[in-house]
């Protein structure tokens, strides 16, 4: 059974998708967002998506915004689209029939409950490794917690309603429920 996702709903998902100023291409952020909605749950596999012109008239972008996004979730894997029957959220590689079936005869292993990584982990993987070189003068250790992280931190909170500097912040060594 396809669930339809909601226009309002998928928005209030997507959140604030738009990076401002940002070099990087519109429907490319969009792809992004919609992307990460996949990979982590938010948006279930064969969820039908909004049509395009609703969709784009949504979030107040032109529709060749909407039909490039798809388009390379499409090329990625992570949308299959039918002409008349609209486009569906399936994961990346996934060939699998439209009505999924149960061989009785494999078994199922369920000891993990964890997705391989996908292209964004390499992508901050790769990023975190080309930035670690000026860390190593140092041991890499600040009493309140890297500088760049702290302001990070503080424009979120700031994004978030609450006026906050990076030197109210203070990054430690362990767990903690955080502030929502």
């Amino acid at each position: 059974m396809r669930r339809r996702s909601a226009t309002q709903s998928l928005v209030r998902l997507l959140g604030q998708w738009q990076e401002s100023p940002s070099s990087t291409p519109l429907w490319r952020q969009l792809t992004d967002a919609l992307r990460l909605l996949i990979l982590d749950g938010r948006l279930p596999l064969d969820t039908r998506l909004p049509g395009e012109r609703e969709f784009a008239s949504a979030l107040g972008v032109s529709r060749t915004t909407i039909a490039s996004a798809l388009a390379q979730l499409r090329d990625e894997g992570y949308v299959q689209s039918r002409q008349g029957s609209g486009s569906t959220v399936r994961l990346a590689g996934e060939n699998r029939p439209s009505t999924p079936r149960l061989n009785t005869a494999q078994t199922l292993n369920l000891s993990t409950a964890a997705l391989a990584a996908g292209a964004e982990i390499h992508q901050a993987y790769s990023h975190a490794l080309s930035m670690l070189p000026e860390y190593l003068a140092t041991t890499g250790y600040d009493q309140h917690g890297l500088p760049v992280l702290r302001e990070a931190i503080a424009q979120r909170y700031t994004a978030r309603g609450l006026a906050t500097h990076a030197d109210e912040i203070m990054l430690v060594n362990g767990r903690s429920a955080g502030w929502r």
